[in-house]
């Protein structure tokens, strides 16, 4: 159990550095000579917005694995491909994805994690009856969080955009995020994310 919690853990921090996350410099230069631009305090509003937003329904999926609020503020685009490192990840949590992008790695390390969780299920209700865990369940046991949802402040230090694609710098009090974002339609979407860990 001790082993698949440091595995979780591991992936976990993967996640958060970005299953689905791409380099800060692939954000910006996707376009290849593309021209960047500050962003109006209007357009910086509404594209903080989304990853405030985001960062909540992820705090919400991984209390309740409800990842309605990621497939609102989240998409898989082609011009925002995963690195191998995420490739890596994503084939060692669903083998049968196909690594498309942002979304898909985020929906797999949620339905990896609730997997995890209804495991974890089984084996607390084995040891109840007083009988022996599923050894298969004791291997990939993890837990939901458990602790109330809450949400911390977010900074933003700039926002660029060319076109129908934007790049935002903003930390909270634990993690600075590179943020690569699509326009479609009239609607802003994270396709790829760099994030390093504050503590």
């Amino acid at each position: 159990m001790r082993r698949r919690i440091l595995l979780f853990v591991l992936l976990a921090s993967i996640m958060a550095i970005g299953v689905g996350a791409t380099v800060a410099a692939a954000s910006r230069s996707d376009g290849g000579d593309r021209a960047w631009t500050t962003a109006s305090a209007s357009e910086e509003e509404l594209i903080a917005n989304v990853l405030r937003e985001t960062l909540h329904a992820r705090a919400v999926a991984a209390r309740t694995f409800d990842v309605s609020g990621i497939v609102a503020n989240v998409v898989d685009d082609p011009s925002v491909p995963l690195t191998a490192k995420q490739r890596a990840v994503l084939a060692r949590i669903d083998p049968n994805a196909l690594p498309k992008g942002q979304l898909t790695s985020e929906l797999a390390f949620y339905a990896f994690w609730k997997r995890g969780d209804e495991a974890f299920t089984r084996v607390q209700q084995a040891r109840e009856r007083g009988v022996a865990a599923n050894p298969t369940d004791l291997a990939a046991a993890m837990p939901r969080r458990s602790d109330p949802l809450y949400d911390l402040p977010l900074s933003v230090h700039s926002v660029a955009i060319s076109g129908d694609h934007a790049y935002m710098e903003a930390e909270t009090d634990a993690v600075y995020y590179r943020v690569t974002l699509v326009k479609r339609g009239e609607r802003w979407f994270i396709a790829g994310e760099d994030t390093t860990s504050r503590n």
